[in-house]
């Protein structure tokens, strides 16, 4: 596997943010459950990411895996 793969960078990072921002704007009060729950999993993966980074080898997050 490619190593720049297993290793996202801070650019990473800086596109999951815009990306949660414009989901964001895009929340109303009823029927947007999917959007509020890809904002989760983005911020889930943010989390994954600077956990990894800052060398956590428990970096998988709860919310991504089930556990």
């Amino acid at each position: 596997m490619d190593r720049k793969q297993d290793n996202p960078g801070d650019e990473h990072i800086a596109f999951l943010e815009r990306e949660i921002r414009i989901l964001q704007r895009r929340v109303k009060l009823h029927d947007t459950g999917h959007i509020k729950s890809a904002i989760n999993t983005l911020k889930a993966r943010m989390r994954e990411i600077k956990r990894y980074q800052n060398g956590d080898p428990d970096w998988y997050d709860e919310y991504l895996t089930g556990y």
